[in-house]
């Protein structure tokens, strides 16, 4: 009975000892593991990097380039931590960690790792927007800083408040446009996507309606084309948004223009 109150105690106090390190590396563990996972997703599916700090798929300007990702300053400073935490001088000899707690640790990295993943694909942060004439222009938005060759995406959203009207569909019209200026205010690129109206009354009448919505989604990655068909990559740095929603009829009966405030945005690469 001594003995094994000796051995209880022994194992016990063994736990005791390497609790702390054994934490740090348990975390240092499923921390990387999130990491792989968090820019396997990015790399996958061509995703911007909304938390840089942590990681980004290409350079980026919070982060050490590792190859064809960068690891964010925030991810340095937490791995460089856990690993001096996870390895004291006591425990160099020891035995490597169970394959229970390497299970445990891929299993936390995972779910980390998808947490993170969903970050990255969430739907819009921001929001701005214009008003007039019965009718209401939104623009929802993500991150503004994107490296070059990835999307900065913008939602479109164009609301009839109040206004109704039936005409010929030959005199009427509307345009979301999407424009980008850089900072010689230059126009660089301009995106338009055409409002399609209802013809409940035939092919040759358009009709708008109190409460119609009409929404499309633009997406610039710093490419430009010319006409003749050939294309090329913006320079890194600031350019800036500037949105239009335009609804008109030939007959001067109705003209809408909509422009929210410019966005700033910035590629980096």
């Amino acid at each position: 009975m001594y003995r094994s109150a000796m051995r209880r105690r022994m194992k016990s106090g063994s736990q005791v000892r390497i609790t702390s390190s054994g934490v740090a590396l348990f975390l240092l563990l499923a921390y990387v593991v999130s990491l792989l996972v968090y820019l396997a997703v990015l790399a996958y599916g061509r995703l911007p990097s909304p938390i840089s700090l942590v990681a980004s798929v290409g350079p980026s300007p919070y982060g050490v380039p590792l190859g064809p990702v960068s690891l964010g300053y925030l991810s340095i400073v937490l791995v460089v931590l856990l690993g001096l935490a996870s390895w004291p001088k006591e425990r160099r000899d020891r035995h490597a960690p169970s394959m229970s707690v390497v299970a445990s640790a891929a299993l936390v990295g995972l779910l980390l790792g998808s947490v993170l993943s969903i970050a990255s694909t969430a739907p819009a942060v921001a929001t701005i927007q214009d008003s007039g004439q019965g009718f209401t222009f939104a623009v929802n938005y993500g991150p503004t800083t994107v490296p070059l060759g990835q999307n900065f995406t913008a939602q479109y959203v164009l609301t009839d408040n109040s206004y109704s009207l039936t005409t010929p569909s030959f005199f009427f019209g509307g345009q979301f446009s999407m424009v980008f200026n850089n900072t010689a205010g230059e126009q660089v690129v301009a995106f338009r996507s055409h409002i399609n109206f209802s013809t409940p009354n035939g092919p040759q009448y358009v009709q708008l309606r109190p409460g119609e919505v009409w929404k499309t989604t633009l997406r610039w990655n710093g490419t430009v084309f010319s006409t003749n068909g050939t294309s090329h990559v913006v320079p890194s740095g600031s350019y800036t948004l500037i949105s239009y929603a335009v609804i008109q009829d030939g007959n001067a009966s109705l003209y809408v223009l909509l422009h929210p405030s410019d966005i700033s945005v910035v590629f980096t690469g």
